[in-house]
């Protein structure tokens, strides 16, 4: 019995010109790509190189809040998404290490005060982004909890990664400058702020 030669293809459109279709479920379908970095992580990238170059740059138009840009910081935490074949035992030794689920991305350890009498007081501010997906029970749970011990925690949510940055860096300036605006970008159903109910 003669085999044929065997025929070398590149990718799916050669089999195509070829007259060769594939079924759905064929090893060789081209599968969809996914994205190459995630969404949220490209926001939290450019927040951060956002307070970095207010924190380095004292002449610049935020130069009185330099000083509270250097301990602004990002939150540290366990999911359970992590567990992978790959990263099981680190994300054992997260979890040992006290990184907790559901804390907000950020965190700005700075008590303000708001109200024309300066009477409303909020002990910080926690700042969550989101691209495309809604904050998790869990998520949702911790920052009701944050907001009775007196802090602000906040869901931004934007599909554009840069815009989603900016105003995350526009409320984190707002906020220390105690102006009560701050709220503008937040996501009134999943935001929570002591004793304030969102419109």
């Amino acid at each position: 019995m003669k085999h044929g030669k065997a025929i070398v293809v590149k990718n799916q459109a050669e089999l195509a010109e070829m007259g060769i279709e594939l079924g759905p479920n064929s090893p060789l379908r081209a599968k969809p790509q996914r994205r190459k970095r995630n969404l949220e992580h490209q926001a939290q990238v450019r927040l951060f190189e956002k307070i970095a170059d207010a924190s380095a740059d004292p002449r610049g138009a935020e130069r009185w809040l330099y000083g509270f840009m250097d301990i602004v910081h990002a939150v540290p935490q366990f999911t359970d998404r992590r567990q992978d074949w790959r990263s099981k035992q680190k994300g054992k030794d997260y979890k040992a290490e006290g990184q907790k689920s559901g804390i907000p991305d950020v965190h700005v350890p700075v008590m303000r005060y708001f109200g024309a009498q300066h009477d409303h007081v909020v002990a910080s501010l926690y700042v969550e982004l989101k691209c495309e997906a809604y904050p998790s029970e869990t998520q949702r749970t911790v920052m009701q909890r944050l907001a009775l011990e007196g802090n602000a925690a906040l869901v931004i949510k934007n599909p554009d990664p840069e815009q989603l940055a900016e105003e995350a860096y526009v409320t984190i300036i707002r906020y220390l400058s105690g102006q009560w605006n701050f709220r503008e970008y937040a996501h009134p159903k999943f935001s929570y702020i002591p004793g304030l109910s969102f419109p």
